[in-house]
């Protein structure tokens, strides 16, 4: 999986195929990511909903937005 620059090697157990990926396109993945692995475990990988794909781009603006007023906090100190 990929987003930019950033890499996160996958693991996919099922019995069923995986859906068709496209390139580009946004998924939505569920699993457990294993941090001292930096893998992913998926559980569930499908398309991601155009409502899905908002509530995505808002949650990251707001933490974006309190990361950025966090990190201005502590420079002042």
């Amino acid at each position: 999986m990929r987003d930019g620059k950033e890499v996160v090697q996958c693991v996919f157990y099922e019995n069923l195929e995986l859906p068709r990926l496209i390139r580009g396109q946004v998924h939505r993945c569920v699993g457990n990511y294993d941090r001292t692995r930096d893998t992913l475990t998926y559980v569930s990988v499908r398309a991601a909903l155009p409502s899905e794909q908002r509530n995505a781009q808002e949650s990251i603006k707001a933490s974006d937005a309190e990361m950025r007023d966090l990190v201005k906090s502590l420079s002042e100190v």
